[in-house]
């Protein structure tokens, strides 16, 4: 099991899940700040959650925890999925177009085969330019 760090700082706290899923809904900005500010950080817990039908255009995701979450028809294009792990996590209907999945845990291969095709069309694309 991995133990979340300690805030450097006896006075400063990390946010409790509740106040993180609130920062990602509320503010993809925001929440890339806060992942930027806080490096050392290498595991987020957001098991369970609900962002079901949220823009997370751009994310920094990496890292994070996500099994059993609610992502039905969440937008995690150009998101950054580096060591996420998606575990039983709902994702229909979830868009990845342009999202960085890799490493990412438990992407269903039905998710990874359009991920792949995308890619394919992306550079056929490309080479006829």
């Amino acid at each position: 099991m991995i133990t979340p760090l300690k805030p450097a700082c006896a006075t400063e706290r990390w946010p409790t899940k509740p106040e993180l899923v609130e920062m990602l809904e509320r503010s993809v900005s925001e929440w890339n700040r806060w992942r930027a500010q806080h490096p050392e950080i290498e595991h987020i817990d957001l098991c369970g959650v609900s962002l079901r039908g949220r823009n997370l255009t751009s994310a920094n995701l990496s890292f994070v925890e996500l099994k059993a979450a609610d992502l039905r028809g969440a937008c995690l294009s150009k998101a950054n999925l580096y060591l996420a792990d998606l575990e039983e996590a709902n994702l229909s209907g979830t868009e990845f177009s342009g999202a960085h999945t890799f490493c990412c845990k438990f992407l269903p291969p039905k998710i990874r085969l359009q991920l792949i095709s995308a890619l394919i069309e992306s550079w056929e694309y490309v080479a006829l330019l």
